[in-house]
């Protein structure tokens, strides 16, 4: 039996995302549903093309954030600071485009689990990327 998990929900107030809090549980889902945060201002580029890495498209924020340019950065919550930087760069509104992925597809930023490497729990906060 395939399970989804819904780990973003952007009409939540709080913002939250999933409540799935270990390993155990993560391994019952076949797949995730996780958004992607960009700009109304390459909308068309997303419809017509579908969230492709930016090697591919040559769109990517000019910022000093260390990014891998063959990923497409997935989150399973909110966070307005990635809202405020495709602003920036790209300028229109903020955007969350819905993803749902299989979770052999899925694997962790190397970033962020060196920065949370010292934390006992695996979903510290539940801000850890993905890229497809």
């Amino acid at each position: 039996m395939r399970r989804v998990l819904e780990c973003f929900n952007p009409a939540a107030k709080d913002m939250s995302g999933t409540s799935v809090r270990n390993a155990e549980e993560i391994n019952e889902y076949d797949h995730f549903i996780l958004g992607h945060i960009t700009s109304t201002a390459i909308l068309d580029s997303i419809s017509e093309k579908g969230l492709l890495p930016p090697r591919v498209t040559n769109i990517r924020i000019k910022d000093n954030l260390d990014s891998d340019i063959e990923c497409v950065y997935l989150l399973c919550k909110m966070d307005k600071s990635y809202v405020r930087r495709a602003i920036e760069e790209f300028g229109g509104e903020g955007l969350v485009v819905l993803s749902r992925v299989a979770k052999h597809k899925l694997f962790a930023d190397e970033n962020v689990l060196w920065s949370v490497q010292k934390e006992d729990t695996l979903l510290k906060n539940e801000r850890i990327k993905f890229c497809i």
